[in-house]
């Protein structure tokens, strides 16, 4: 359902066709894009923001297995959802959600000292992770560029300051939400 989780799938799957006879369904335009751009073709993209507003309009059929492809942080919202509703689904990690290692405590105390401008979000996880190393009063003061609605209000639950959203999954994107911004 997320773009990590799509790309995840793809490359797990690594040739296409054999997805062919199946349909997919992504929580929103940046994830089916990114399917796109893979040759992955989208049969439904949620009408709504998250996993609840995607289940709410799940086009499947009950009869009809649903795989759900996700991250280990995932908290089961999706299927939980649709199993209320009588679907039965399949729950696939696809991938670990880790946080990296803290960067040097030069490169933390240059940043606390310094701060920055600009801050891009591509995911909601790396914004909750990244305001956790810098602390909520510095996350405040700092201009956010995010990915997507959901990453935006990820980061808004955070403490980020968001003023810009990429309509979709590219630099050119969010570069240009950051210049209508300026």
């Amino acid at each position: 359902t997320s773009g990590a989780g799509a790309r995840a799938l793809i490359h797990a799957v690594a040739d296409i066709r054999k997805l062919a006879a199946k349909k997919i369904a992504v929580i929103g335009p940046s994830t089916a894009q990114i399917c796109r751009q893979h040759g992955l073709g989208v049969d439904f993209i949620g009408r709504g923001l998250g996993a609840i507003s995607l289940a709410k309009n799940w086009p499947g059929k009950k009869e009809e297995g649903v795989l759900h492809c996700t991250g280990s942080a995932e908290e089961g919202l999706l299927r939980n959802s649709l199993a209320r509703r009588g679907f039965l689904v399949k729950r696939s990690v696809m991938y670990r959600n880790t946080a990296p290692p803290n960067p040097p405590r030069v490169v933390l105390d240059q940043l606390r000292k310094e701060g920055a401008d600009w801050v891009v979000f591509a995911s909601g996880t790396a914004a909750k992770r990244f305001q956790r190393l810098m602390g909520r009063p510095w996350a405040s003061q700092i201009k956010v560029a995010a990915i997507g609605d959901s990453t935006a209000r990820t980061c808004r639950q955070a403490g980020w300051r968001v003023v810009a959203r990429a309509k979709d999954v590219s630099a050119r994107a969010v570069l240009s939400a950051m210049l209508k911004f300026e």
